[in-house]
């Protein structure tokens, strides 16, 4: 804030003037750091940039938790780590600008008022805008003890499962050690695609309703079906409470709804709220929104039915645009077989052409995406582009990322159909999604010895029974161990006993 911008908001407090005498002044100035000092005793407010500082430090060691989670797990704790985030940052603007603000004023200019009168009013003043900043502060504290609960929550219960293992392969896996893992990786899957119900009714059933970000997910949903009815009232609110961010993001969304906005004034016909929300451009907006600057032009889009017409306003329309088609007419707009079209009916008429927006008038085309379907469609997937950026969301879930990975690393050129009954890669079920998932280029064999879970590589090469079941060659040297003789060992899929040199070595591509 500049020096300008602060003295011009300080007297909005108080007018500076001379005081009387020496006594009144020291009278005065004791007045003010009792009601001050006493203010802050009874609010706890924090007054200093250092305080602040602390508390950010604070929350920044806690936060160190989350080097203590798996890189897999963090995205689960994405959410609440940005509204973390979020509230000490708008906390440490209430502190620094508008606290520091008024309370500078407090301790250095008020002494220079002329009028105990006037000192009272204006310390009335200071008070009501610290009780404001006091309720912000507390609503923002709230906030913080929330968030850090629920993230500190998410923590605890990721530790009480053992950690996945990433680099190397645990033979020992088994689902049930991971129940409250894979609960919340279904869950979170579920919410992000709109299954709200089925979302919250397993979370019910595995207890994890603190870990499912349900009320973030319901009020996006909630957005993204408004728009796909062309409605903006809910999409405007989120916008404008996420100013800042979408500013951080250099996304020019909420210009974007802002212009949605004036076009569905026009296509009401309301001409006069739509210049009033276009006098609401800023040149910033302007410059980085090009369908802003078509909008000053875009009136020539009015609806014929407009609420401020008179009766003869549609019949000087049909005359201006007489030896051509109607609006009305066939070719560009048809009857219903139940009654004629009425006029409250119609969609925008171009001025210019005298008809609905179409391709073949040089004007239309110029605007014609502003009133498109198209343009919805638009707005809904910038909605969602913004709001994964906002919240620091991936633009896959946790559970999307894991099965693609995992088909990557085992698909290979020869999967199809029932090609192996043990390979997820071959199943049929998932033939459309495995076609368009890359398969990774393979340095080393991806095969686990299913005796002693080691990989199979140059020192430890496959071979493949007569029954065709793979395994390394230590595992069929584990299993003729395992046997009478040692020479022989019982095949793990036909049950056979099968000598040692019956083994045939295979190569893997």
């Amino acid at each position: 804030m500049g020096s300008h911008e602060r003295d011009q908001r300080q007297d909005d407090v108080a007018s500076p003037h001379d005081v009387d005498s020496a006594a009144d002044q020291r009278k005065l100035t004791s007045d003010a750091d009792t009601i001050l000092g006493s203010h802050r005793a009874t609010t706890g407010i924090v007054s200093s940039k250092e305080d602040a500082t602390s508390l950010l430090n604070e929350a920044d060691a806690r936060a160190s938790l989350l080097l203590s989670v798996s890189p897999t797990d963090r995205p689960l704790l994405a959410v609440p780590y940005t509204f973390l985030q979020s509230y000490l940052t708008e906390m440490e603007r209430v502190i620094e600008k508008e606290l520091l603000l008024v309370t500078s004023y407090l301790s250095k200019r008020i002494v220079h008022l002329d009028s105990r009168q006037l000192v009272l009013e204006k310390l009335n003043r200071a008070l009501e805008r610290l009780q404001q900043l006091d309720e912000s502060l507390h609503r923002i504290d709230y906030a913080l003890s929330a968030n850090l609960s629920q993230l500190k929550s998410r923590i605890a219960t990721l530790h009480m499962e053992p950690l996945p293992s990433i680099d190397s392969v645990d033979i020992d896996f088994r689902f049930d050690n991971y129940c409250k893992r894979i609960s919340w990786v279904v869950a979170d899957y579920l919410a992000r695609q709109g299954y709200l119900n089925s979302a919250s009714s397993l979370a019910n059933i595995e207890c994890i309703g603190e870990l499912i970000d349900m009320d973030l997910y319901r009020q996006c949903d909630e957005i993204y079906r408004e728009l796909h009815a062309h409605k903006l009232d809910a999409v405007l609110r989120w916008a404008e409470s996420h100013r800042d961010s979408l500013t951080g993001i250099r996304s020019n969304f909420l210009g974007q709804l802002k212009v949605q906005q004036v076009v569905m004034c026009l296509k009401d016909g309301d001409v006069d709220r739509a210049t009033s929300h276009m006098k609401s451009f800023t040149r910033e907006m302007l410059a980085c929104c090009a369908e802003a600057r078509k909008l000053f032009s875009a009136i020539v889009f009015l609806n014929t039915g407009m609420r401020n017409a008179k009766p003869n306003d549609s019949e000087d329309i049909s005359s201006k645009s007489e030896g051509q088609a109607s609006p009305c007419s066939d070719d560009h707009m048809a009857s219903d077989d139940k009654g004629d079209v009425t006029m409250t009916s119609l969609p925008i008429v171009c001025v210019y052409c005298g008809k609905v927006p179409n391709e073949a008038c040089e004007v239309c085309t110029r605007y014609l995406e502003l009133i498109s379907h198209e343009r919805w469609e638009y707005l809904s997937r910038e909605f969602k582009r913004c709001m994964l950026l906002v919240y620091k969301i991936g633009p896959q879930s946790l559970l999307e990322n894991l099965i693609q990975t995992g088909f990557c690393a085992i698909k290979s050129t020869s999967c199809g159909d029932h090609r192996n009954s043990t390979c997820p890669a071959c199943l049929p079920e998932w033939k459309e999604y495995v076609e368009n998932v890359p398969a990774s280029h393979k340095l080393n064999s991806p095969l686990i010895c299913p005796i002693t879970g080691q990989v199979m590589t140059y020192d430890n090469p496959p071979f493949a029974s007569p029954g065709g079941y793979v395994l390394s060659e230590r595992g069929i040297r584990t299993l003729t161990q395992m046997g009478s003789d040692g020479h022989l060992a019982q095949c793990p899929k036909t049950k056979e006993f099968v000598h040692q040199d019956d083994f045939q070595k295979i190569f893997i591509t």
